[in-house]
């Protein structure tokens, strides 16, 4: 599943300032844990203008902190 997170105010990754950031998530729903496959950050809000730069993890499940929004989105993804 694809999350969008768009800021009022420019976060800063690497340096480099970003508006929004799109991750692809992936949810391991009996476990309960998720990891980010691939995480894009841009320059404009809603995902748009230049990207800032891409990251990605494989292999790095982790269980979901109680009141995080991974936690909420993995609510989501399961149905649960």
């Amino acid at each position: 599943m694809s999350d969008l997170f768009d800021y009022k105010t420019a976060q800063t990754e690497s340096d480099i300032p970003a508006l929004s950031k799109i991750t692809v998530r992936e949810y391991d729903c009996q476990n309960q844990k998720s990891q980010p496959v691939k995480t894009t950050w841009y320059a404009d809000h809603m995902g748009s203008g230049a990207v800032g730069r891409t990251t990605g993890a494989i292999g790095k499940l982790t269980t979901s902190v109680s009141g995080t929004s991974t936690a909420a989105l993995m609510k989501v993804a399961c149905g649960l």
